[in-house]
C-alpha cells in the first residue's frame, strides 16, 4: 500500500478538523490579537497538514503533524493590537495557541503513536 496520490487523499478525522477549528479560534480570543486568523486559516492549517502528512508516507493527518504546523501557517493570520505591538508581542506569540487548546480528549492512542487511525476504530 503506497501513498495517496494526492493531499485531497490524505484524510482528516473529524475530530482533527475540531481540533483546527479551535485552534484557529483560539488566535481571535488572544488578549493580543485586534484580529485572529479566519476561516480559511483553518482551511490552510488543514491543507498543510494533509501535504505534510503525504510527505511523511501518511495517508491521515495526526494530531500532532497540526500542532507542528499551527504557529507557521497562522502566524501572518494574525493582526496585534498597537499596544501589544509596543510591549513585544509578536505575531508569531499570538498564534501560538496549541498550548492552551487540548490535543483531542478522546483521540485513539493508536492515532498518538503512529498507527494508522482506523485500526482504533
Amino acid at each position: 500500500l503506497g501513498p495517496p496520490a494526492g493531499r485531497a487523499e490524505v484524510h482528516v478525522a473529524p475530530a482533527i478538523q475540531d481540533y483546527i477549528v479551535r485552534l484557529v479560534g483560539a488566535t481571535r480570543r488572544h488578549e493580543d490579537a485586534v484580529l485572529g486568523a479566519s476561516p480559511r486559516g483553518s482551511l490552510s492549517l488543514m491543507r498543510a497538514a494533509q501535504a505534510l502528512s503525504l510527505l511523511e508516507g501518511r495517508d491521515f493527518v495526526l494530531p500532532d503533524t497540526v500542532k507542528r504546523l499551527a504557529t507557521p501557517v497562522l502566524a501572518h493570520r494574525v493582526i496585534l493590537s498597537p499596544h501589544a505591538k509596543l510591549s513585544g508581542a509578536t505575531e508569531r506569540k499570538a498564534a501560538r495557541t496549541r498550548e492552551s487548546v487540548e490535543i483531542l480528549p478522546a483521540w485513539p492512542q493508536a492515532a498518538t503513536e503512529g498507527e494508522n487511525y482506523q485500526a482504533a476504530e
